[in-house]
């Protein structure tokens, strides 16, 4: 594949992850589109993109207070999994400290995000680093 053909690829990628990411925010609890999505982060080479998808999805749950188990089983295993890089640190990072920022307070809606966040770190520290690296 030429450069040319590989960056107008890679332009396509992105407007497409843009799309995607839109598309699972507003359908926070289809699994389906954040299964796709997952896919289409591990077919993107630049970890900027990729870091930028991921965070501002992150962004969105923390601070619409989003629940949906289906986005929190997409962030932990990107966080997890490698597909992150070194970006892995800075996102557990913004988790941990939202969670320390909030300790015991927060209503019933809050409370949940707390959880589903909670459950994300814990599983994040713990199968983290056994997960096989999906790109380096």
């Amino acid at each position: 594949m030429s450069s040319g053909t590989r960056s107008a690829t890679n332009v396509h990628l992105v407007e497409v992850l843009d799309a995607m990411r839109n598309w699972c925010c507003r359908h926070p609890s289809d699994i389906s589109g954040f299964s796709f999505l997952t896919w289409l982060l591990r077919s993107c080479e630049a970890l900027d993109v990729r870091k930028q998808v991921v965070g501002r999805i992150v962004d969105y749950a923390l601070s619409l207070r989003v629940g949906n188990e289906s986005l929190w089983v997409f962030v932990r295993t990107m966080v997890a999994d490698g597909t992150m890089g070194p970006a892995r640190a800075d996102l557990l990072r913004q988790l941990t400290k939202w969670l320390e920022e909030r300790g015991g307070k927060g209503g019933d809606e809050e409370s949940i995000v707390k959880e589903r966040a909670r459950q994300a770190v814990d599983w994040i520290e713990k199968y983290g680093e056994s997960l096989a690296p999906s790109i380096m």
